[in-house]
C-alpha cells in the first residue's frame, strides 16, 4: 500500500471515529425530557415538518442528480436521496464539514460503476449551485428586509451593515458566475503532474484540474447547470418552511419571506461553526439571533425553536444511520475503509 492509500485510509478512519463520537455527544447534549414535553404541547401536528423536509431534500437529491448525465441511471433517485443523506449528516458530525460528507457521496458513486471524475464533478457542482441559490436567496431576504426598514426607522449602523452585506451577496454571486465562465488553459496541469511533486502539491493540482473540469462543463452544458441551480434553490425555500410551520404551530404567524430570512441567517451563522461537530450550541445560537431580528425575543419560543428543531435533525441522523446499515456491504467498506 503506497503513502496516499495510507493517508486516506486513516482520513476515512478518522471521519468514522469523528461522526461516531459527534453524534454521541450531540445526543448527550440534547435534553430529550424537554424535547418530549414540547412535542407535546404542540401535538402530532410536529410531524408535518418531516414530509416538508423530505420534499426539500428530494429536491437537493434532483439539483445533484442533474450532473450526472446519462451516468445517473446507474443508481435510483431513491438510493441516491439516502447516498446524500449519509453524506450530509457525516458533514454535519465532523470537524472536516462537508470535505468528509462530499468524499463519501463520490466514494459511493465510483463504487457504483460511475466515473471517478462524473462523480467528482457532480458532488463539487452540486455543492456550487447549491452555495449560489442560497446567496441569491440570501439576498433577496436582505433586500427585502431593508424594503421594509423604509417603513420604520431603523438604527444607522444596522441599515448601513445589512446594505454592506446586501451589495457584498451581489459581487459574490456576479464573481462566481464570472470565474465559471472564464476559459483556463489546462497545458500547465498536465505538465505539471508528470513532475515529481510532494503530496500537498498533487492534491494542489488535482484540485485545480476538478476546478477546471467542472468550468468546462457548466460552458458545455449551461441548461444542466442553471437547472440544478433553481433546483437548489426550491431546495432552501421549502426547507426554510420548516421555520414557517413551526412559529404556526407556537401560534406565531410569519410570512414567507420571514422563513427564508430566519434560515438563511441560521446557515450563515452556522457556517461559521462548521468545524464544530453538529454545530452544538452554534445552531441555537443562530435561532435566538434571526428570532431576535424579526422581533420575536420571547426565551420560551426561542427554546420550543431550537428544540424542535434539534428534534427534527436527531430523526434524519437516524434515518441516514439505518440507510448506511442497510447499503450493500462492498458500497460501505468502500465508503469509509477501503
Amino acid at each position: 500500500m503506497d503513502r496516499r492509500s495510507k493517508l486516506i485510509r486513516w482520513f476515512k478512519l478518522f471521519i468514522l471515529v469523528a461522526v461516531c463520537v459527534s453524534i454521541g455527544l450531540f445526543c448527550y447534549q440534547t435534553n430529550f425530557r424537554a424535547v418530549a414535553s414540547t412535542l407535546k404541547q404542540v401535538g402530532a401536528k410536529a410531524l408535518l415538518v418531516f414530509p416538508l423536509t423530505a420534499f426539500a431534500y428530494l429536491l437537493g437529491t434532483l439539483s445533484w442528480r442533474v450532473f450526472l448525465g446519462k451516468q445517473k441511471n446507474k443508481l435510483g433517485l431513491l438510493k441516491l436521496f439516502f447516498v446524500r443523506q449519509i453524506g450530509e449528516t457525516i458533514g454535519l458530525f465532523n470537524p472536516t464539514s462537508i470535505v468528509g460528507g462530499d468524499l463519501t457521496k463520490i466514494y459511493y458513486l465510483r463504487d457504483v460503476g460511475v466515473d471517478e471524475s462524473v462523480a467528482k464533478n457532480s458532488v463539487i457542482s452540486s455543492r456550487i449551485t447549491m452555495v449560489l441559490s442560497q446567496i441569491l436567496l440570501a439576498n433577496i431576504a436582505v433586500i427585502w428586509l431593508l424594503a421594509n426598514s423604509l417603513r420604520q426607522p431603523w438604527p444607522t449602523a444596522l441599515f448601513y451593515t445589512l446594505s454592506i452585506l446586501a451589495i457584498s451577496f451581489i459581487f459574490v454571486q456576479f464573481g462566481l458566475f464570472y470565474w465559471l465562465n472564464r476559459s483556463d488553459s489546462s497545458s500547465n496541469i498536465a505538465a505539471q503532474q508528470n513532475e515529481k511533486q510532494t503530496i500537498f502539491a498533487l492534491w494542489k493540482i488535482r484540485l485545480k484540474q476538478i476546478l477546471n473540469d467542472i468550468k468546462s462543463d457548466f460552458q458545455s452544458d449551461k441548461r444542466a447547470f442553471f437547472l440544478s441551480y433553481i433546483l437548489s434553490a426550491f431546495h432552501w425555500i421549502f426547507g426554510s418552511l420548516e421555520f414557517y410551520l413551526i412559529l404556526h404551530f407556537l401560534g406565531i404567524d410569519i410570512t414567507l419571506m420571514h422563513s427564508i430570512l430566519l434560515d438563511m441567517g441560521v446557515i450563515l451563522v452556522k457556517s461559521v461553526g462548521a468545524f464544530i461537530p453538529g454545530q452544538i450550541g452554534i445552531e441555537e445560537l443562530g435561532n435566538k439571533l434571526v428570532l431576535l431580528s424579526i422581533g420575536i425575543s420571547a426565551t420560551s419560543i426561542w427554546i420550543s425553536v431550537s428544540l424542535l428543531r434539534r428534534f427534527r435533525q436527531l430523526i434524519w441522523t437516524a434515518i441516514a444511520l439505518i440507510a448506511y446499515l442497510f447499503l450493500p456491504k462492498q458500497n460501505r467498506s468502500y465508503a469509509f475503509s477501503k
